[in-house]
């Protein structure tokens, strides 16, 4: 994997809620709320409550999402690889897989 330049994107809104709030937005705030104010993620870079970016999450599948597929549908050339939870993130990472 650090042959070659790669990204991962964390694109799984799913949802399960029955007010339909996203899985990940409730994550991003428990996260918050669990790390406030500490460097959880970067160093030099404190976990805060950002509305903003909270708002983002929420709108993902409406106003990212189709961006995103439009993207990869530009560049047929990429080799995407669909994950759908954190555990297949990690056996994916775990793997080694090499793909080029």
């Amino acid at each position: 994997m650090a042959h070659s330049p790669r990204w991962v994107a964390n694109t799984s809104m799913s949802v399960g809620w029955p007010c339909q709030v996203p899985n990940d937005l409730v994550g991003a705030v428990s996260r918050t709320l669990r790390n406030y104010g500490r460097d959880a993620q970067a160093d030099g870079c404190p976990e805060r409550f950002s509305l903003e970016f909270y708002r983002w999450i929420y709108n993902y599948d409406r106003d990212s999402r189709p961006r995103l597929e439009a993207a990869i549908a530009r560049h047929p050339h990429l080799d995407v690889v669909e994950l759908g939870s954190r555990a297949a993130a990690q056996r994916f990472v775990d793997s080694g897989d090499e793909r080029s």
